[in-house]
């Protein structure tokens, strides 16, 4: 029977990653074993980015298990090296954090911050690359106003990206990065995502002297298996390493109840169910029997039309058929009604940020000649 939870190659059926997160995520005999086949196969000085974003988590293990291990000395550059960025990056984010709080904006963190602080507690093992912050809806266009008048935070973008086309905006200052959230997830573009209760559910965090609200585990959970099997994300394998430290973190307490409506709600239970069901298969992470999936299970057409799509090399269409799935996760029941098919030239002119229709058609037209002059020498060689 076709089991639909295959179609996503997400990035651990790397050898190198795979071997890697069996060093971090077995019992301490397994690990030291998986640690003694992976040296005899790859060598460090030639390892994918994937794996290099491995190497703090795999110090902090090896510390506890093999302390005079010759590389560990190595690894411990990478794990402070990590550690000095986190620690910049936090004191940047409480800073921004106040400065949206005194103009009566509510934020909420997001991935990376609240993962390290809270759950596993040691800001060396990972690096966040960014500040993540959530916004009300209503309040978007007032935080984006903030951080235009801010003297030290820039716009990415070369203009303002539409509130219904995307899913936030980045900005950046002396080298950090801010990624300013009107919904927590690109997948779930419309108003009613279920953005709104994600405070009900949120932990507190303490940033300098700025106490925030920061998304709560199963929120994370949630997040880091959607993530972790998103086209862009051929290098993320440490977001698997995120969901099971989010797993045993809060071993009986952990609402997995959270993250099935959310996965049902978003139709996103294929990508959810096919994280959490290698996990189980690969590494005995303890996961309840319906959340893994099944094959022969039923999910929304969006979800198959993902899978046939998300990691596909584009043809001569180029980009276009991802951007209908977003078209259609745009609709709270992540389909395109027939009455709307004619207004996905409106979304794309959304979303590529275009302000008049003769920008539209030339953007279009290069874009095409682009993609047919590459379709052409690809078929050539």
């Amino acid at each position: 029977m076709n089991d639909p939870r295959t179609a996503f190659p997400f990035p651990a059926r790397n050898s190198s990653q795979h071997g890697l997160l069996r060093v971090l995520l077995l019992d301490d005999r397994s690990s030291r074993e998986a640690w003694a086949a992976w040296r005899q196969r790859h060598d460090i000085e030639k390892i994918d980015y994937g794996s290099f974003k491995l190497l703090p988590m795999l110090y902090a293990r090896l510390r506890e298990l093999e302390p005079a291990d010759p590389l560990l000395s190595r690894l411990k550059g990478v794990y402070r090296m990590t550690l000095y960025h986190n620690h910049l990056l936090r004191h940047r984010a409480g800073g921004i954090l106040g400065y949206l709080q005194h103009h009566g904006i509510h934020p909420l963190l997001l991935k990376g911050i609240p993962l390290l602080a809270l759950h596993y507690r040691d800001w060396g093992v990972r690096r966040t690359h960014d500040i993540d912050i959530l916004v009300p809806y209503a309040q978007q266009e007032r935080a984006r106003a903030l951080l235009a008048g801010h003297a030290a935070w820039k716009r990415f973008a070369r203009r303002p990206l539409h509130p219904r086309a995307h899913h936030g905006e980045t900005w950046h200052a002396d080298g950090f990065q801010l990624d300013l959230h009107w919904h927590s997830l690109h997948e779930a573009l419309y108003r009613d995502n279920g953005d709104a209760a994600l405070p009900e559910h949120a932990d507190t965090l303490q940033l300098d002297d700025v106490t925030v609200p920061a998304a709560g585990a199963p929120d994370l959970l949630f997040q880091s298996c959607i993530h972790g099997t998103r086209r862009d994300s051929p290098q993320d394998a440490y977001r698997l390493v995120d969901v099971v430290t989010l797993i045993r973190s809060r071993p009986n307490s952990l609402d997995w109840d959270r993250v099935d409506e959310l996965a049902t709600r978003l139709h996103l239970r294929l990508r959810v169910h096919t994280v959490l069901s290698y996990l189980t298969d690969e590494f005995g992470v303890d996961v309840p029997r319906d959340l893994r999936g099944a094959p022969g299970e039923r999910y929304a057409p969006v979800e198959h039309l993902e899978a046939r799509r998300l990691w596909r090399r584009p043809g001569i269409t180029g980009l276009l058929p991802i951007h209908w799935c977003y078209y259609h996760r745009s609709f709270a029941d992540g389909r395109v009604p027939l009455t709307r098919v004619l207004g996905f030239p409106r979304f794309l002119h959304r979303r590529w940020g275009l302000t008049s229709t003769t920008q539209f058609a030339a953007y279009v037209a290069r874009a095409c000649a682009r993609r047919f002059r590459r379709h052409l020498w690809n078929g050539a060689a």
